[in-house]
């Protein structure tokens, strides 16, 4: 089994009264050094081995949508059970992980800048991104 995060593209006919997203940018966040996923096609699947970075990368989505505020933000939803996880955006950031059955938690980074970006194509077809600075 592969270690990457794999996409799967299904095209559809988009949506004319969304913004489209286009692509993720990841510099220092969990694993990632400087990483830009695109997203092409009209739906996305994200799978991938344990450990891989398919949680982090949906953590990453939600951060940078509630503005980084950590009390609006469910970490790592799907492996605690509707609780909080222990993940924080700090331990995102410095690129925390735990030793887990088949994983080996690896040294953190000391201090970090870390950027989240998403890019969207508008209604009208016109680029623009947001970001997170943490």
């Amino acid at each position: 089994m592969s270690n990457e995060v794999q996409l799967d593209m299904h095209p559809e006919p988009p949506r004319m009264d969304m913004h489209k997203l286009t692509s993720i940018t990841l510099v220092n966040w969990y694993l990632f050094g400087a990483e830009t996923i695109p997203f092409e096609g009209d739906s996305l699947l994200i799978r991938g081995a344990n450990g891989v970075g398919k949680s982090s990368v949906l953590d990453a989505i939600q951060t940078i949508l509630a503005g980084g505020d950590e009390n609006a933000l469910s970490m790592n939803a799907a492996s605690s059970d509707g609780k909080r996880s222990g993940r924080t955006v700090r331990s995102y950031v410095l690129g925390e992980v735990a030793e887990s059955p088949g994983l080996k938690a690896c040294e953190p980074r000391a201090t970090s800048n870390c950027y989240i970006c998403l890019s969207f194509m508008s209604k009208t077809q016109k680029p623009f991104t947001i970001c997170v600075f943490c």
